[in-house]
């Protein structure tokens, strides 16, 4: 793994850090940041066509603080 892709893994943890760090909820504060750190990321590595980031429910169990259904941002792959 070179440098320029360690350097966007580490901004997509920031932006998700960040997006994620208040008691609003996941996607409630950096909803923007995290995905065009994401979008970057595929980009860098001419991964573009291959795969889509969706924005996709997923449930929270006790006993989590943020525990209940969020809005999460993932890499999905594209369908042939």
């Amino acid at each position: 793994m070179n440098l320029k892709t360690i350097e966007l893994i580490n901004r997509i943890i920031v932006n998700a850090e960040a997006n994620g760090a208040d008691l609003g909820g996941i996607c409630s504060c950096n909803e923007d940041g995290l995905y065009d750190s994401m979008n970057k990321f595929l980009t860098e590595h001419s991964l573009e066509d291959k795969y889509d980031i969706k924005k996709v429910k997923v449930s929270i169990p006790k006993p989590y603080t943020q525990q209940g259904i969020w809005y999460v941002f993932q890499f999905v792959l594209k369908s042939s």
